[in-house]
């Protein structure tokens, strides 16, 4: 006797020696997972801002969904670039805080090895948190969040990450917090190499500061104390701007050249001493700024102080750091 098996949308029959068995026609299936992603994705191209470039990563994902090119609002494309980690739920379960308002969220789970991936890339790293309900997404700093929970990074199989609501795509606020993290990441290494000058020569800048301010205004500043002079105000500007204090003091290359327009010599001569005050008073408010900044493992803070045996955690602020400068500095 002889079989024959036909696909068929009918019940199992048998016709005479021939024996026949149906069954099913079956499909590649679409699974909510690939639903959640294609929704996700559509979120974020309506959100992100007109202007900017969303390069998708067409080869196997790693942990970067796509690559993000700013640009600026007229049109300027300068090569600012960051990558993106996508994620889609269908609602946030977002904190509140004793207003009831938001305040944030949480994404747990991230395995260590693709956080190590993101801190290996030489560009910023943001996770995206598409809330597909509401049609909104909100994005992450990923390198400034290890930093903050270093311990827990360098010591756990998997670390969580925390959503404000504040930094949503689409709004106005939210883009000025993208481009604010994103600016900072990009120079951090910058910001790492000024915070370990300041703190390590600290002494020597309010020193110098300090004997220059009452000189004589009839005199010229020796080139090797006008050096002197450009680097604190690079490294204070600097600073001052990661940080978030105002900014006071005019541009240097101003000072020069009203100087030299005054006394008809191109070295630096009436303005050295009230430029010099200026600059202690923005010494004393980045002391004073109170701004919590985690430098991540060792690094910058050890390297200026010499302190081992009473090394503090990762997460200890820089106001905690700066508190241990002496009064001399001011604030």
């Amino acid at each position: 006797m002889r079989s024959l098996v036909l696909r068929l949308h009918t019940p199992c029959v048998s016709i005479n020696c021939i024996s026949i068995s149906i069954q099913t026609i079956q499909f590649p299936q679409r699974t909510s997972e690939h639903v959640k992603e294609t929704a996700s994705w559509k979120v974020l191209q309506t959100r992100t801002p007109a202007q900017w470039l969303i390069r998708e990563v067409t080869e196997r994902d790693y942990g970067v969904d796509a690559y993000v090119e700013l640009v600026t609002q007229s049109g300027d494309v300068t090569g600012d670039l960051c990558s993106v980690q996508l994620k889609g739920t269908e609602s946030i379960d977002w904190k509140t805080d004793s207003e009831g308002a938001p305040s944030h969220a949480i994404f747990s789970g991230t395995k260590i090895a693709t956080i190590n991936y993101w801190m290996n890339l030489p560009v910023p790293v943001f996770l995206t948190l598409a809330d597909l309900n509401a049609n909104r997404a909100y994005c992450a700093p990923v390198k400034e969040q290890v930093r903050e929970q270093y311990r827990r990074f360098i010591t756990h199989e998997s670390l969580s990450f925390r959503f404000s609501p504040v930094c949503e795509l689409g709004t106005r606020d939210g883009e000025r917090e993208f481009i604010l993290h994103y600016y900072r990441e990009k120079h951090h290494s910058q910001f790492v190499n000024y915070l370990r000058v300041l703190l390590t020569h600290w002494y020597e800048y309010i020193g110098f500061i300090r004997r220059h301010q009452m000189g004589d205004c009839h005199l010229e500043v020796e080139e090797q104390h006008q050096l002197q002079f450009v680097h604190l105000y690079k490294t204070l500007r600097f600073l001052s701007q990661f940080f978030g204090i105002d900014w006071t003091i005019p541009d240097i290359n101003d000072i020069y050249r009203d100087d030299q327009r005054l006394w008809e010599r191109q070295r630096l001569v009436r303005d050295f001493g009230i430029t010099l005050h200026l600059l202690e008073t923005c010494f004393g408010a980045v002391r004073a700024s109170g701004v919590s900044w985690p430098v991540g493992g060792r690094g910058v803070r050890d390297s200026a102080f010499d302190l081992a045996a009473t090394m503090p955690s990762p997460e200890t602020s820089l106001k905690a750091r700066f508190s241990t400068l002496p009064a001399a500095l001011g604030g």
